[in-house]
């Protein structure tokens, strides 16, 4: 609690000093000094905007007059203010003028410092206790859930998180007034340098989404494409950079954005320009190839290195500078002794799906098939010098069941790779000396999703999952949690964190304003 002398205050006692002599005696006054207690917390205060009332009823004692209560109110003026935490110039709004407050949260989301003003009337002090509030919306942290009605349009639905507050699932959370349909991707890029996005990916494009009490949908994406050379319109995302690896701020002032047919890269710090894509061979080239929709790339730090691959010629490839300024890709040269080339047209493989670990090395994983769809794990370390660190080639007669179409999630904490078969997830140990598979859970019903989910709780032995029961329009969705012991193939499914909701989910991401 602090105690305020006013202007006002200290110009009458200066003004006094002036008028009187000083006759060698003071009739000193004792000051009632006031004590506020019950507005103080540790844990501050949470709420919700436009749903939640903010009710705090302090004790008031002063040390001449006692309990500030009744009559004694009149000789007291309250204030109850909150300024926002913009250090350059932080906003002031009064929320109430009684000694108890009674208030509905109208504020945007937020962290505040909530402050309570007592002032005495008679010594024009003013005494003061604060606390922190955080304001949220029903939408501002949790799973988005991406999925189909039963006649195919699309539906948002949000497993909403707010702090303090018990989980919910709100459902149709995105107005689909252009009757969209075709549900292929959502994708938050979690509060980057200067703005975060939430991209909407159908089968019509690409639709650029902000967070409200519900979901306003432009009709192209907000970054400006200026390019020269014939590309795909309306642009498709397929990846866009970087993926947020924690609920807090990434710190990189560049992003990227991998499209059908074209890889865009620019520093955004005097906003999101993209130039000429990135994927040719040559900054004048013309010949663009075609990316597969994933960079390969240390996730945790977002460095200026990464890898990509270019389905055109079937090989690996990095860029040639840094990411920001980078205008043409380049060729890898490979070393003696290597687990497997970078170009892999040689061994009549493709990539199939890809993913960035949250290993010790911030490695990555990539899974190639061939002609006769044989499947092989490879491993490197995605950097400006890139690293191969392992190949091994999946045993479909241990792997049951595994096959282009299964759903795949690596396990960051051990070579353990999860894949789905129907209704039923299985571990595959793809360490050569162990070359294990197990079935860990026949969920009845089919897999719709499956993916590591790191970013809520910073666990990498996090993963969620949703199945859909077609006859019930039911889907449920929950997390289950990987066994890190590294001679073990098992899971445990965490009771609480279960929802359902009644489409047929085909992504859950993540989301937090904060």
């Amino acid at each position: 609690m602090k105690r305020i002398f006013t202007i006002a205050s200290l110009g009458i006692v200066f003004l006094t000093l002036s008028c009187v002599k000083d006759k060698g005696s003071y009739d000193l006054k004792e000051i009632n000094e006031i004590e506020i207690t019950g507005v103080e917390n540790e844990e501050g205060y949470n709420a919700i905007s436009y749903v939640d009332r903010l009710a705090i009823t302090p004790e008031i004692k002063g040390t001449l007059d006692g309990a500030i209560e009744g009559d004694k109110l009149g000789n007291y003026e309250f204030k109850w203010y909150v300024k926002d935490a913009d250090l350059l110039a932080p906003k002031r709004t009064v929320i109430g003028t009684e000694k108890d407050l009674d208030y509905l949260v109208e504020l945007d989301p937020g962290t505040y410092t909530l402050y309570y003003s007592v002032k005495d009337k008679n010594t024009e002090l003013e005494w003061i206790s604060a606390a922190s509030l955080n304001v949220a919306t029903s939408f501002t942290t949790g799973f988005l859930l991406l999925g189909e009605e039963s006649d195919g349009r699309i539906r948002m639905d949000m497993i909403a998180m707010p702090a303090g507050k018990d989980t919910t699932v709100a459902k149709r959370v995105f107005d689909n007034e252009l009757g969209l349909k075709g549900a292929e991707n959502l994708i938050f890029t979690g509060r980057h340098y200067r703005s975060q996005n939430l991209f909407l990916i159908t089968g019509d494009g690409t639709h650029n989404l902000t967070s409200g009490g519900s979901f306003e949908l432009y009709d192209e994406a907000g970054p400006q494409f200026f390019t020269t050379l014939d590309v795909k319109r309306p642009i498709k995302i397929k990846m866009l950079l970087p993926l947020p690896y924690r609920t807090s701020s990434n710190s990189g002032s560049s992003r990227g954005f991998i499209t059908e047919d074209a890889i865009y890269f620019a520093s955004i710090i005097t906003g999101q320009y993209m130039k000429n894509p990135i994927n040719r061979y040559s900054a004048t080239s013309k010949d663009l190839f075609i990316p597969f929709p994933c960079m390969f790339y240390d996730i945790k730090a977002y460095s200026t290195a990464g890898l990509f691959y270019d389905i055109t010629n079937e090989q690996f490839v990095t860029h040639g500078s840094s990411l920001a300024y980078s205008s043409y890709c380049k060729t890898l040269q490979d070393g003696n002794n290597d687990p497997f080339p970078w170009n892999q047209k040689q061994l009549g493989r493709t990539l199939l799906y890809g993913e960035n670990l949250f290993d010790t090395y911030r490695s990555s994983r990539a899974i190639m098939i061939d002609k006769d769809e044989n499947l092989t794990i490879y491993g490197f370390q995605a950097s400006m010098t890139p690293t191969k660190l392992l190949s091994v080639d999946i045993d479909s007669e241990i792997a049951k069941g595994i096959s282009k179409d299964s759903k795949f999630a690596f396990y960051s904490n051990n070579f353990i790779l999860l894949y789905t078969v129907g209704s039923q997830l299985w571990g595959y140990n793809y360490n050569p000396s162990v070359n294990r598979a197990v079935m860990l859970k026949d969920y009845g019903k089919p897999i719709t999703y499956l993916a590591c989910e790191y970013i809520s709780g910073q666990n990498a032995n996090h993963f969620i999952i949703a199945t859909y029961d077609e006859a019930a329009n039911e889907a449920v969705i929950s997390k289950f949690e990987m066994n890190p012991d590294a001679n073990s193939i098992e899971i445990a499914e965490r009771e609480r964190d279960v929802w359902k909701t009644d489409m047929k989910v085909v992504k859950a991401e993540f989301k937090s304003a904060y």
